[in-house]
């Protein structure tokens, strides 16, 4: 689902889609990354890497951040080396031109506004450097059952068979799907349990049936 974040750090982003590696960190340690889109909304952040990343922080409380890196194929020494050679040889330093083909101008203010300059010099550059490829933004909650891709929690799959999703408790009580304790990442697979699971089921009612 997507997250409820502190609006201020992402400014003028919402409806702002970028591939990025979303890093997030609970009590300042780094739990999970996941490399994907990135959508930017008014109230916090969406998109496949945070659906992926939010299930920890449904399930586990505590003081969460993103960490957003908006050049994820490079390394932190070649993006110096990068912004270096774009203030040097092409003499670029404010928000408006220094990041032009490079990000979206409210993603390059909202960077600019994190390191905390207005123009780029020898000196500071890397906190635009830092800013670009550990943007945090703090999150504040999950948002509500309304907006989820997948539910957790469920019936416990040891009380069920697992080749027939017939419940080891009570014979003829099946559950399959998100009924039972089982959800994943995008991509699929929740789906993919679902009907998988009703499949076994539907063989098994048939079987008994007969």
């Amino acid at each position: 689902m997507p997250l409820k974040c502190d609006a201020s750090k992402i400014r003028g982003l919402g409806g702002v889609r970028a591939k990025c590696r979303a890093t997030l960190y609970k009590d300042g340690a780094p739990v999970q990354s996941e490399n994907g889109e990135v959508l930017f909304k008014d109230f916090g952040l969406s998109g496949i890497a945070i659906f992926n990343l939010s299930a920890s922080v449904a399930r586990v409380s505590g003081d969460y951040e993103i960490g957003i890196n908006f050049l994820p194929d490079m390394d932190v020494s070649d993006v110096a080396e990068y912004f270096v050679d774009r203030y040097e040889k092409l003499g670029l330093k404010t928000a408006e031109d220094f990041f032009v083909g490079v990000f979206h101008k409210n993603v390059a203010k909202n960077i600019f506004a994190a390191a905390g300059i207005a123009e780029v010099s020898e000196k500071n550059i890397a906190k635009l450097v830092r800013a670009a490829t550990d943007f945090r933004v703090k999150v504040i909650a999950p948002c509500d059952f309304s907006l989820a891709q997948v539910s957790s929690g469920g019936l416990k799959t040891a009380d069920f068979n697992e080749n027939t999703m017939e419940s080891k408790l009570q014979k003829g009580l099946y559950a399959v799907g998100e009924a039972l304790d089982v959800d994943g990442v995008c991509g699929g697979f929740n789906l993919q349990w679902a009907w998988s699971s009703a499949a076994a089921a539907a063989r098994s009612i048939n079987e008994n049936l007969k």
